[in-house]
């Protein structure tokens, strides 16, 4: 019993490392997945670039991503880009 607590105890520790925080797209507060896509659909245009801000435990950082219109880039059987 004390082996299966170890190892799942483990693997939650493991799986907070990666969990990752979205905190704002461009300079907009977000809490919530939806929030996140609302916000990037509401203020970006495919083929914009825009920052998003993360975090992974209390590590804070910012990452430049690009929209796409994911209905266009998944059409037809999701054509190779």
């Amino acid at each position: 019993m004390a082996n299966e607590v170890t190892v799942k105890a483990t693997a939650l520790l493991l799986a907070a490392a990666f969990l990752i925080a979205l905190l704002a797209v461009g300079s907009t507060p977000v809490t919530t997945l939806p929030d996140f896509y609302r916000n990037l659909w509401a203020t970006t245009h495919p083929g914009d670039r825009v920052s998003v801000a993360l975090q992974r435990g209390t590590e804070r950082f910012t990452v430049e991503i690009e929209a796409m219109d994911r209905y266009q880039r998944y059409a037809a059987g999701r054509r190779k880009p």
